[in-house]
């Protein structure tokens, strides 16, 4: 049975109650100024507490009540101390927080409950119309989804915000980076060599190392400057980051070509074992480099608002991958990253490198031809394609008449069946090929060994 009393007498002053709870006890919990509400809420209590005492609640909801009474912030501070005992560093804790914090706030929670996706769904929108990019509002929606799973996962909220998806940032750019050419990107590393100007006392040659060693393994700027004498290992030729400097915590081997290699082997002769190898600042990459970029003619930004800092080495260094051949899994392994999504993102050929993949395409008619001259000879392609073909006019006009037709069958043309246009394609071919065959030295040497 529920008692009640007052602690003072004075107007506004609120009623208190007790009653059995699950372990035995009749603490003092504070009610209402109303008695009668302040009854209802202890009968309620009552109620829960004797089924919790019968078993018929189970702990992971008399945890969630629990933490359901304390204020949000409580539980981002707890969350905060998560973050930061993960390993993630210090930049990465108070971004996330940053956002987290600010999300809450334009929700207006104070509590687990206040946090439903309707409210953060409009806390994003009001991000968003402060002008912010979508990239940055999307930053904010993985951060709350994180703090959200974190709590779900200790057993502290029974929250989802998994309906809410990120905006498609590709529609909203503010910040566009592009590659340069090879010979633009040896431009700036010679240029930066050269040079005689400083940056922060750091001197071009010091410069120009950086440049190439970054776009030759992909290393990030807060990488190489973790670099050390000792992180290179000259037999094998590489250069390695130990796990506490890598973005993914992981210790990350790069092979160097021979010439980078050398280059940077006589640039440490004289350093001490711990000494880092470039001294660089904790920032300033973009600001180094627009030191060098105009000694190399190469625009900070493009015609088209695109820009080239620091960052761009890394994507330059997956675009040479890319002309290379090489795999898109293999990039991604080189690059480090979690998906080839996210590398090929890093992929910016230029428009040069489209507009010669376009030319590089076969023309419908050339490629008849081409195919008609390896029937009318296949034991000796290189015979078959060193003796030019004249055609006539009505020669020409079959052949055009035959790439017309090469994808409807053996379908009837002005000059014939595909078929008979194939025939005589082969005979007119193949009379000049049989002549300069009978002429040449072809029969005392492979491939073909003069087979008839």
């Amino acid at each position: 049975m529920a008692s009640f009393r007052k602690r003072s007498e004075k107007p506004g002053s609120k009623w208190y109650y007790r009653i059995r709870t699950a372990d035995g006890k009749h603490p003092w919990k504070v009610g209402f100024t109303d008695l009668a509400a302040t009854k209802q809420l202890a009968a309620e209590r009552e109620i829960a507490e004797r089924r919790q005492a019968e078993g018929l609640v189970d702990d992971a909801e008399i945890n969630r009540r629990k933490h359901a009474r304390k204020p949000l912030t409580s539980h981002l501070d707890d969350f905060q101390a998560v973050v930061a005992a993960r390993g993630n560093t210090a930049k990465h804790v108070t971004d996330t927080m940053h956002n987290c914090r600010r999300i809450v706030e334009l929700a207006g929670a104070t509590k687990f409950a206040d946090l439903t996706p309707s409210r953060v769904q409009r806390a994003l929108a009001e991000i968003r119309h402060a002008g912010l990019a979508l990239t940055t509002v999307n930053k904010h929606l993985t951060s709350i989804k994180a703090f959200v799973k974190w709590a779900a996962d200790d057993g502290r909220a029974n929250l989802n915000l998994g309906s809410l998806k990120a905006f498609n940032s590709a529609t909203d750019p503010r910040y566009e980076r592009r590659s340069i050419g090879v010979d633009e990107l040896a431009q700036l590393i010679e240029v930066a060599k050269k040079s005689v100007k400083t940056w922060r006392k750091i001197e071009g040659e010091t410069r120009s190392l950086v440049y190439w060693l970054a776009s030759y393994t992909g290393l990030r700027w807060s990488e190489i400057r973790a670099i050390k004498p000792t992180s290179f290992n000259w037999r094998a030729g590489t250069v390695s980051v130990t796990a506490a400097y890598t973005k993914n915590r992981k210790t990350s081997t790069h092979r160097l070509p021979p010439e980078l290699a050398k280059a940077l082997k006589a640039f440490v002769r004289d350093m001490t074992a711990d000494q880092p190898v470039f001294n660089l600042p904790r920032k300033g990459g973009a600001e180094m480099l627009r030191v060098d970029l105009p000694l190399a003619g190469i625009p900070h930004k493009d015609e088209r608002g695109r820009n080239f800092d620091f960052h761009c080495l890394r994507g330059q260094f997956a675009t040479m991958l890319d002309d290379a051949g090489v795999s898109l899994a293999k990039c991604q392994a080189l690059m480090r990253h979690s998906t080839p999504l996210l590398t090929a993102k890093y992929v910016r050929p230029r428009q040069e490198e489209l507009d010669h993949a376009i030319s590089m395409l076969p023309a419908i008619g050339e490629r008849f031809v081409t195919r008609a001259q390896q029937n009318s000879y296949p034991e000796c392609p290189e015979l078959a394609n060193s003796v030019p073909i004249t055609k006539t006019d009505e020669q020409s006009a079959m052949l055009t008449s035959a790439g017309e037709n090469q994808g409807g069958g053996l379908s009837n043309g002005p000059n014939g069946t595909k078929a008979e246009i194939v025939e005589k394609s082969v005979e007119w071919i193949e009379t000049p090929r049989r002549e300069a065959r009978a002429g040449s030295d072809c029969r005392s040497r492979p491939p073909c060994g003069g087979v008839d």
